[in-house]
């Protein structure tokens, strides 16, 4: 039977009105163009924070400031700390004001090149002056950065059924993880680009994919989707507090595993260079998000990030024991599994737990995140392995207490999953999404349509 359409809430005089949501079937749980460009304007980001690591001490050192470089990371993490849910709120209240987050991402993709070309014009002089001027054209390049993060991520609450957010979200996670990846094998051809052609690459690359995201309509809104028609609420401080406690321990949980994961393997193939190993290990997490977001599309999102969280605990601990031996292969891989759940996880719960306020709840996410960052470069607190089962157990404790709109984690009903032939689309056990009441009949937590 055709859905009825969903009623459209008119806008009160003197409001802008919302961009009207586009009238799906069930089947169509995501607008994948539009995805596909925010996809691309993810690995543009993380391109550009790539090219700005690889050459901040070069150009610190070049105005007479060696060994600044920590110092200002640890700065611009504080900053963003901050700045990410601030800006993820501005951008709630932009949607609801002018019925888009895009001008946020024009203006930080603007601001962003600007400091590139700034941070290069900055060390052709020398000086106290120029000093001071590279140290602040560094850091509004990270708050440039801040300003359109969260509300460009937070467009993916708007072209995906919640259901589907993992699988969305999963494009995103792939296309930094194969930057990421690749990007200790390429560090020495890009340092011999020099600044100017490496930020110009950087720059364009951005520009691009904006355009790209542009064009793909990133005004788009699946009728279906938690944030169709969603006005926001209150500030919930509850789900603030969790969100910022999960960015921090899957933060935590970061550096945990890539402190450990590689360093098993590398003991495994002494002969071979650290930089390989880590594009195995980047390309394998990269890959395996695609893998964990059809998962969580089957049995729900929470359940597989909480599976994560709960093997990382028991296992990243246990690749520290040097009596592994060949056991530490398929346990490695265990782990960059389970790491790529987890961790493609975040963002789609942060959505699910704050459908009303997303780009609030995704600054949190990544503010909790960055935080932790700074707080351990700050304190330079070493990472042992016991530390492994307390920071994911952190983790599991927020998924599992946070009342998100698919309800409690069933175990048992959650293990029948597991076992049970797919059902097909139109039985009779399929409901409607929770955070739609109006939207067309699909199951929530349930297999891809």
């Amino acid at each position: 039977m055709t859905p009825s359409p969903e009623p459209v809430a008119h806008p009160e005089p003197n409001e802008p009105e919302l961009i009207k949501p586009e009238l799906t079937k069930p089947e169509h749980n995501l607008l994948w163009r539009p995805v596909l460009g925010l996809a691309g304007l993810q690995g543009a980001i993380s391109l550009a924070w790539v090219l700005y690591r690889f050459y901040l001490p070069q150009l610190l050192a070049a105005v007479g400031l060696p060994g600044v470089d920590r110092a200002v990371l640890i700065l611009e993490d504080g900053l963003a700390a901050v700045l990410e849910p601030v800006i993820g709120g501005l951008s709630d209240r932009a949607r609801l004001r002018v019925g888009s987050r895009y001008p946020l991402v024009v203006a930080g993709v603007g601001l962003t090149v600007l400091m590139f070309g700034a941070m290069v014009a900055a060390t052709l002089g020398r000086g106290a002056i120029i000093q001071g001027l590279l140290m602040v054209t560094v850091v509004l390049w990270a708050v440039a950065m801040a300003v359109f993060r969260s509300p460009a991520i937070a467009l993916i609450g708007q072209y995906a059924l919640s259901s589907q957010l993992p699988q969305a979200n999963s494009l995103l996670v792939l296309s930094a993880g194969l930057v990421g990846a690749v990007a200790p094998l390429a560090r020495d051809r890009v340092l011999q680009l020099g600044p100017a052609y490496a930020f110009g690459l950087g720059s364009l690359a951005l520009v691009a994919a904006a355009g790209v995201l542009q064009l793909a309509g990133p005004d788009r809104v699946l009728g279906a989707s938690a944030v169709a028609q969603n006005r926001p609420g209150p500030v919930r401080w509850g789900e603030v507090v969790r969100l910022l406690g999960l960015g921090a321990a899957v933060g935590w949980g970061l550096r945990l595993f890539f402190g450990i994961v590689p360093a098993a393997l590398q003991s495994q193939l002494p002969q071979w260079p650290s930089s390989v190993i880590g594009l195995g290990v980047g390309l394998t997490v990269a890959i395996g998000a695609l893998v964990m977001g059809l998962l969580a599309g089957r049995w729900g999102n929470r359940s597989v990030m909480l599976a994560g969280a709960i093997a990382l605990g028991m296992g990243l601990p246990m690749l520290t024991l040097t009596q592994l031996g060949i056991i530490t292969w398929p346990l490695a891989l265990v782990m960059m599994v389970a790491w790529a759940g987890l961790f493609n996880g975040g963002i789609p719960l942060a959505i699910d737990l704050m459908p009303d306020r997303v780009g609030l709840g995704i600054g949190c996410f990544f503010g909790g995140f960055a935080a932790v960052n700074a707080l351990l470069s700050a304190t330079g607190l070493p990472l042992h392995p016991g530390q492994a089962a307390g920071s994911f157990a952190v983790a599991a404790g927020w998924l599992i207490w946070s009342p998100v709109t698919t309800g409690p984690i069933e175990p048992i009903e959650f293990i029948e999953e597991l076992i049970e032939p797919i059902k097909p689309p139109n039985s009779a056990t399929s409901s409607a999404t929770n955070s739609e009441p109006t939207a067309p009949p699909t199951k929530g937590d349930g297999p891809l349509d």
